[in-house]
């Protein structure tokens, strides 16, 4: 299958089974075996493998709770049996939920998901969802997270791009795709987990524009520089892995785990002394050889529930 019908395979199985409802339509598009990395709010671990798995989630959990769902994709990107969405989705909560009595309100999300297809049929997936807005739309309380004020530092003279090939000094014309994920791997690798700040300058565009829609981090450069910073301190031995990476055209989307241990003031929370493993999605616009634009989610619900015994 091309990538364009691994891709039709996607927006199909969200229009036909979430945005329509059609649980038995389930079959056409998941696999027997397909797992979900990355489990939704009040979702117990491990039951949402298979397609039977799925289709009772989404039976007993999710289409009890919430109606007229409307998934708009604003991006999408494919490569190989991968194919990565960047979406916002509404529904309106009509039911109890995990306990919790209908609103009546409208939720409205974003996210980025990534699955692998194979022979038609989505075999896993990797999501990275703003569950913690989802759950305040609903009245849950949650604690406020904040972050290190973001501050510009010098580049380094000299920069070249890790981890997949030392290609020379980050300057000169157009990227092709090998180079564009190494420029975006650089970016965790020389930034996230050295702390350098400094490289910014190079990787990231004078111009650079953020997404963040938690609305947690500026929307420039030192929304980054933020985010980097607060890891870092709050957990000195933090560092990131690469999970996966696709590239399409000058977008590259990337899945990342990052890992360290609560020693200090992390996003506002004291110190727990607990080891973090926190994951997320970027999708990264290039141009030139700098990354221009950048959408970024990752789980704050998740580190909620491991530093400040945050719900579900």
């Amino acid at each position: 299958m091309t990538t364009a019908d691994n891709t039709t395979v996607l927006q199909s199985f969200v229009r036909t089974v979430l945005d329509g409802k059609d649980l038995p339509a389930a079959e056409k598009f998941l696999s027997r075996n397909f797992l979900h990395h990355d489990r939704a709010p009040g979702e117990d671990t491990g039951q949402q493998t298979g397609l039977a798995g799925t289709q009772s989630f989404l039976a007993n959990t999710v289409f009890t709770a919430f109606s007229r769902f409307n998934t708009t994709f604003e991006d999408l990107v494919a490569e190989g049996d991968l194919v990565a969405a960047r979406w916002h989705q509404t529904s309106v909560n009509t039911g109890t939920w995990l306990g919790r009595p209908a609103t009546g309100s409208t939720v409205d999300i974003a996210g980025i998901s990534i699955v692998r297809v194979r022979d038609g049929l989505i075999v896993e997936e990797w999501e990275a969802r703003d569950s913690v807005s989802m759950l305040r739309q609903l009245g849950v309380s949650l604690p406020r997270l904040t972050v290190l004020p973001g501050q510009d530092a010098a580049a380094p003279p000299q920069f070249t791009p890790a981890p997949f090939r030392a290609n020379g000094p980050l300057m000169g014309g157009p990227l092709d795709l090998l180079d564009l994920k190494s420029l975006v791997a650089s970016l965790f690798a020389g930034v996230y987990n050295s702390g350098n700040i400094g490289l910014l300058q190079l990787l990231l565009a004078p111009g650079y524009v953020l997404h963040d829609p938690t609305g947690l981090l500026p929307g420039t450069r030192n929304g980054i520089a933020a985010l980097v910073s607060t890891f870092r301190s709050g957990m000195p031995d933090f560092a990131t892995t690469v999970d996966l990476q696709l590239a399409q055209g000058d977008r590259v989307v990337t899945r990342w785990t990052g890992r360290g241990t609560h020693k200090s003031t992390l996003f506002g929370i004291a110190a727990t002394g607990v080891p973090v493993s926190v994951s997320g999605i970027s999708v990264v616009r290039a141009r030139g050889t700098q990354i221009q634009e950048e959408w970024l989610l990752w789980d704050q619900l998740s580190l909620l529930q491991q530093i400040a015994n945050g719900p579900f």
